[in-house]
């Protein structure tokens, strides 16, 4: 379908909301109704029609979300809310912990590393709301109301038009975002992840030297870090690490041995 095409159906749909939120969806389920009436039909003007690139209740590590998106590839999440969910708050602060529940369940499922290209995004959206979460992130990175989808439409289409999405257009806007801050950003979170390391070393190995932990948080983070590249990479299973923590964690941790 073309821009100009998805700028119809998008007028359409709006006003489709504007009076289903006065008039209300009848007899039917309003979530089920949502899907139907307005969630699909967005999806199917973005250039994913149903079946080839709408999979329903998509399994994640015995969890299931409302959609993938897909080409020839996984392209994202989505979780499906009514309309009438949140009318006057923010539909991600209620739903966050589920979402985030979502988001770590794939990244600790061995469907992850049949991925070529692992799913980045999660879109939580009722029409009225749609909000992108990055799946390392834990706050929406781009944010939608029912009032920004007309003036915005052409930032909707560069996110989640199937053309775009499978060129990982959102990716590279999201970059353009960061792009700025990046560097500080993560030489802060280098600081507060080796904070953390070394007071956990601190709280299990009381008895150790400040210039032990300190070289001790140093070298696993460093660990963490080249693990993740190799990853990124591809040379070894994504999130390889954080399935192995939660085995572990599953197997000795919880029957409170040592964890050091």
């Amino acid at each position: 379908m073309s821009k100009d095409d998805f700028n119809s159906q998008l007028e359409a749909l709006i006003a489709r909301a504007r009076q289903l939120r006065v008039s209300g969806f009848g007899e039917q389920e309003p979530e089920e109704a949502t899907k139907t009436l307005l969630l699909e039909p967005l999806f199917q003007a973005l250039g994913y029609l149903p079946n080839a690139n709408q999979v329903r209740e998509y399994k994640i590590l015995g969890d299931s979300v409302d959609y993938l998106l897909k080409s020839d590839r996984p392209l994202m999440f989505v979780e499906a809310k009514s309309l009438h969910d949140c009318p006057n708050a923010s539909l991600f602060d209620k739903h966050r912990d589920q979402v985030m529940r979502y988001i770590q369940n794939y990244r600790l499922s061995p469907e992850v590393t049949r991925m070529d290209r692992p799913v980045t995004w999660i879109l939580l959206a009722n029409f009225a709301q749609l909000h992108f979460i990055r799946v390392n992130e834990i706050t929406p990175t781009f944010s939608f109301k029912l009032d920004d989808l007309w003036p915005r439409r052409d930032e909707l289409w560069e996110l989640l038009a199937l053309e775009n999405a499978d060129a990982n257009r959102i990716d590279e806007v999201y970059d353009q975002q960061k792009k700025a801050g990046l560097d500080q950003q993560f030489l802060a979170d280098l600081k507060r992840w080796r904070l953390l390391i070394a007071n956990g070393f601190a709280l299990r190995q009381p008895a150790r030297s400040l210039d032990d932990i300190t070289l001790a948080s140093q070298q696993l983070l460093d660990r963490f870090i080249f693990c993740r590249m190799l990853e990124t990479r591809r040379l070894v299973e994504y999130n390889k690490l954080a399935r192995a923590y939660s085995i572990y964690w599953s197997l000795y941790a919880r029957a409170d041995k040592n964890f050091s």
